[in-house]
């Protein structure tokens, strides 16, 4: 079996518009339909791989699968692949590239389609988005125009019809190859156990079941060892509330306790979210402060017409409404096994995505001013997430963890250094 980075319905550049809607036509009925090669861009060691494989691959109970949306995220997707690798384990991959992204995440993605590390696939909108979103999206404003509600900005709109288009038809997608437990995160966010739950959710890494290899408990293990404890943990949809982790800067050696030392010289602790980040907010703040939950969401085990494909029935707190109960996504913190660390990075990699719709909005804009809002969001200090690369040393060796690494941190391009973008 090889693992494969394949590219989903990417047209080529000079399809006339006929064919290009035939081929969407075809897509919507059957996801995904062809494997072509991306115009603007080449992956050296790359094979495709038939739909079967791709089958008998994500079947793997044992495995995590994702959908990931990612636009200019270059400087932090390193290292969120390569955590979720290991402590998931990550092995199922789709990705929808935003199309005002100005970089490309081709050339890390390769590093794990390449060493079969990983099956990925990328999609453009015309892979998830519906010919007709515009007008569908025209239809909804209206209604609330009618109701005399506000109408958000047509690029928010846009964003986020996409992320719950993109989640209807990932899904739908993964649920037909065979794939149990998928999750859909943001690059600045990770899924570790509740080191703050209170018994029975808090779990004794101790008494976890031993695997065959060296690799320590994932959260697939995880997720075997609670499911009996209450309804929600034995549920298709397993909630995932988020803790803040400030902007507020701490000594370098603390910064680098626990580095591996395989990986001086080739990996800078600065440079990792996991390490140089390590004041956390308060878990009693509030949603307004730490946002809403997030979710992982067990595809085999979906009612009927959970996977609406609509834009209404999936979204990135609730993936599938029908299963992520309303009241679950607001349970105290206390209750839950796993949480989720949500990262902010450094100014200039907050402002990177110049061109981000959100960019204005009160909660979610990548100004001055709310960055630095995020250092005040450094209640207590916590390494609790810092072991995994010292384990992903001890399991796959310094010389792939620097390999899976390299980049981190870094920005492809200039950034705006004025205090708005």
């Amino acid at each position: 079996m090889q693992s494969a980075l394949t590219f989903i319905g990417l047209n080529d550049a000079n399809s006339n518009s006929t064919a290009r809607e035939e081929t969407r036509q075809e897509q919507q009925q059957q996801r995904p339909s062809t494997e072509n090669t991306y115009a603007s861009q080449s992956i050296s060691n790359t094979s495709t791989s038939p739909l079967s494989d791709i089958h008998t691959e994500t079947k793997d109970r044992s495995t995590f699968a994702a959908c990931l949306l990612v636009m200019d995220d270059n400087a932090i997707l390193p290292e969120f692949l390569a955590y979720h690798f290991l402590r998931l384990p990550l092995k199922r991959l789709i990705v929808a590239v935003d199309p005002r992204s100005e970089t490309s995440p081709l050339e890390i993605l390769n590093r794990y389609s390449s060493k079969n590390l990983m099956n990925i696939s990328i999609w453009n909108d015309e892979d998830f988005m519906p010919p007709n979103h515009e007008e569908i999206r025209e239809e909804i404003d209206q209604r609330k125009r009618e109701k005399g509600d506000p109408v958000k900005d047509p690029l928010v709109n846009l964003h986020r019809d996409r992320q719950n288009y993109f989640i209807s038809q990932c899904f739908s997608t993964l649920q037909r190859e065979g794939a149990q437990w998928v999750i859909h995160i943001d690059t600045d966010e990770y899924i570790l156990p509740n080191y703050y739950a209170k018994p029975p959710y808090k779990l004794d890494m101790n008494s976890l079941p031993k695997n065959e290899t060296d690799v320590p408990p994932t959260i697939y293990d995880m997720i075997q060892s609670v499911k009996h404890i209450d309804e929600h943990l034995s549920s298709p949809c397993i909630a995932l509330p988020r803790v803040r982790i400030g902007t507020r800067e701490s000594a370098r050696q603390k910064v680098e306790l626990g580095m591996p030392p395989e990986l001086k010289g080739s990996v800078n602790a600065t440079n990792l979210q996991t390490f140089r980040w390590r004041w956390r907010n308060r878990f009693n703040a509030g949603f307004k402060s730490n946002g809403q939950a997030k979710a992982m969401v067990d595809l085999s085990r979906l009612s009927k017409g959970s996977l609406t494909g609509s834009v209404s029935g999936h979204n990135p707190h609730r993936p599938v409404k029908k299963e992520c109960l309303v009241r679950n996504m607001y349970l105290d913190v206390r209750n839950s096994t796993f949480l989720v660390h949500h990262y902010a990075s450094t100014w200039e990699q907050w402002s990177a995505r110049k061109r981000d719709a959100r960019q204005t909005t009160e909660n979610n804009g990548r100004t001055r001013e709310a960055w630095e809002k995020l250092r005040l969001l450094s209640f207590r200090q916590t390494d609790h997430i810092r072991p995994w690369l010292q384990d992903f040393v001890n399991v796959y060796g310094a010389g792939l963890a620097a390999e899976l690494l390299k980049g981190s941190g870094e920005l492809p391009f200039t950034v705006n250094s004025s205090s708005d973008v």
